[in-house]
């Protein structure tokens, strides 16, 4: 038979081993829920920070739609502008052309009266014009120009 020392030994023995497994047991489970509370923290942070991006992303995506709107109006304004200023370029040539077949200053001399108010209306109708294209309110509070008018020539007094 086994003396009885050795069964009171291989008891205690046995008794230890167990504690120390339900100590070490007992470790590594505080151990796991202190990382779930931990983790769970870090989650809710990451949702505020996700939540708090997600926020930035729809103003960053409102502004980049607004950039996009006020691009399609300069592009707008600028079809606009090329347009205006092929039809002044046009109109320049014309009038080029019509000026280079003439002596304006002989005729300016002879009929001062004829010129007088064909210069006049042109100018009135160049500023006119200036003013539309701008969109800009006349200068010092005047009234705008008046808007366009037939040309018409004069009564010839021959």
């Amino acid at each position: 038979m086994i003396p009885l020392g050795y069964k009171i030994g291989a008891g205690a023995l046995i008794g230890v081993a167990l504690v120390t497994a339900i100590a070490l047991s007992y470790r590594h489970y505080t151990g796991l829920v202190d990382d779930k509370a931990t983790l769970t923290e870090q989650v809710g942070t990451l949702k505020q920070d996700v939540a708090r991006e997600k926020a930035r992303a729809d103003a960053f995506k409102l502004t980049i739609d607004k950039w996009d709107e006020a691009a399609a109006k300069q592009a707008e304004a600028l079809d606009r502008f090329s347009t205006a200023q092929r039809e002044a370029g046009e109109t320049t040539r014309k009038l080029t052309d019509v000026l280079s077949k003439h002596d304006l200053g002989a005729l300016a001399r002879s009929k001062p009266g004829l010129i007088q108010t064909r210069i006049n209306a042109g100018t009135a109708d160049a500023f006119r014009l200036l003013e539309q294209s701008t969109g800009a309110a006349p200068a010092g509070g005047a009234q705008a120009a008046p808007a366009a008018r037939p040309a018409q020539a004069p009564a010839r007094k021959d």
